[in-house]
Order: structure tokens, then sequence, then C-alpha cells
């Protein structure tokens, strides 16, 4: 199952959410693997926005932002501004290519949303 955690913010799971029913309905309809793979880019987008604390008004490139957590620890995999940012820009920009990759996306997308909030404050206080 692809889960995030409770660290990570409600409305970034929300968001996330409708990436994973994308992928579910892409079943029944191939063409959403592509829509859903887009949208869990467009989910790690906000969620750096929300980690790095940038409004939502700022100009600044998702690749920065990957950049930028990486240089202050929150992220660990170096390869992610240019994978992700590329990917991101394939799907954003139109492309023709379409496959069924929408599953190991998104639950290589929860690992970096993830490890973004880890050991951040965003959990529920339970006592």
């Amino acid at each position: 199952m692809i889960k995030l955690d409770e660290t990570v913010p409600e409305e970034v799971r929300s968001q996330f959410n409708v990436a994973r029913n994308l992928c579910l309905y892409s079943w029944y309809c191939y063409s959403f693997h592509n829509v859903a793979c887009f949208k869990a880019y467009s989910t790690i987008e906000m969620a750096l926005r929300i980690r790095l604390d940038k409004p939502e008004e700022a100009i600044s490139s998702l690749r920065f932002m990957l950049e930028e957590a990486l240089a202050i620890g929150a992220l660990q995999d170096r390869s992610l501004p240019e994978t992700v940012a590329y990917l991101r820009n394939l799907a954003a920009h139109g492309s023709p290519m379409n496959g069924p990759w929408s599953v190991p996306m998104l639950r290589r997308c929860a690992e970096t949303l993830n490890e973004l909030f880890a050991g951040t404050k965003n959990a529920p206080d339970v006592s």
C-alpha cells in the first residue's frame, strides 16, 4: 500500500489522494496514468513550498526547491532535482508517451514526501 505518514500536512495528503485515485482509475482509463503522475509531481511541489516556507506567489522552480531541500538535509537523494524536474516538465508540457508507471512513481513520490516531513511537528497531538 502506498501511504503517507501523519507528519505530512493534511493539505498535501489530500492532494496526494487525488493522484492515488487517478492511478486507481487508470485501470479503466489508461491515459489516467500520465494525469496521476502529473498530479503527484504537483503535490511534491506543493509540499516543498510548505516545507521550505515559500509563499504561493513566490516564483521558485521545482528543481531549485528540491536543491534547497537537499541543502538543508530534508532530502538525501541527490538525483531528485534533475529526475523529478525532468519528469514533471515532460508531463506538464505535453508528451505523447503514455505508460503504466504511475504505481511505481506514486510509491517513489510517497517516499519523497515522507522523507521531506520526517521529524517535523505536523503530526496530530495525541497526548
